[in-house]
C-alpha cells in the first residue's frame, strides 16, 4: 500500500510538472515603426503566451495602451492571417494614455492565449485598420530554438 501511495504522488507531481512547463524564446526584435520599442522574448506554456516588450525612448513619448476587448488592443496573427489570438491582459504598465520619460527604460508583458505557431505578427489593433504610421507592430516574429 505504501508503494502505491508513493507511486501516485510521484505520478501526480510528474503530470503537474509536464503541464507547467514553458518555453521561452529570446527574440530582441525592434518595432517596425520606431526605434525605442523592442520585443524581448516570448514565453509559451499550456495556459498562456507572454510577450515581454521593452521601451527605451530618447525623448518623452505619449502613447495609449488599449484594454483587452477593445478595437485598439494588441493581437497576434499568424503570417497567413488565418489565426488570431486576442490580448488577455498586460502586466507592468497600466491601460490608458500616459507618457514615457526619455532616457528611462520601461517593460511590460502582454498576455495572450497559448499559441501553436512558429511565426507570427504582433499587431496594435486599431492601427491595423486605420493605417496609422506610428503603430507598434512587429512583423514576422520567428520562434526558433
Amino acid at each position: 500500500m505504501k508503494k502505491f501511495i508513493i507511486f501516485n504522488i510521484i505520478f501526480i507531481f510528474s503530470i503537474a510538472a509536464l503541464f507547467a512547463q514553458s518555453k521561452t524564446y529570446n527574440i530582441y526584435k525592434k518595432c517596425a515603426n520606431n526605434n525605442f520599442l523592442r520585443l524581448v522574448s516570448v514565453t509559451i506554456n499550456t495556459e498562456e503566451t507572454r510577450i515581454l516588450l521593452e521601451f527605451n525612448p530618447d525623448e518623452d513619448q505619449d502613447f495609449t495602451l488599449f484594454e483587452p476587448g477593445t478595437n485598439g488592443a494588441f493581437y497576434i496573427s499568424d503570417i497567413a492571417k488565418t489565426k488570431r489570438y486576442d490580448l488577455i491582459d498586460i502586466e507592468g504598465i497600466k491601460y490608458g494614455t500616459w507618457r514615457l520619460k526619455g532616457g528611462k527604460e520601461y517593460q511590460c508583458t502582454l498576455i495572450f492565449p497559448p499559441i501553436n505557431i512558429k511565426r507570427f505578427n504582433l499587431i496594435e489593433g486599431l492601427c491595423a485598420t486605420t493605417g496609422d504610421k506610428v503603430a507598434w507592430n512587429f512583423y514576422n516574429v520567428k520562434l526558433e530554438e
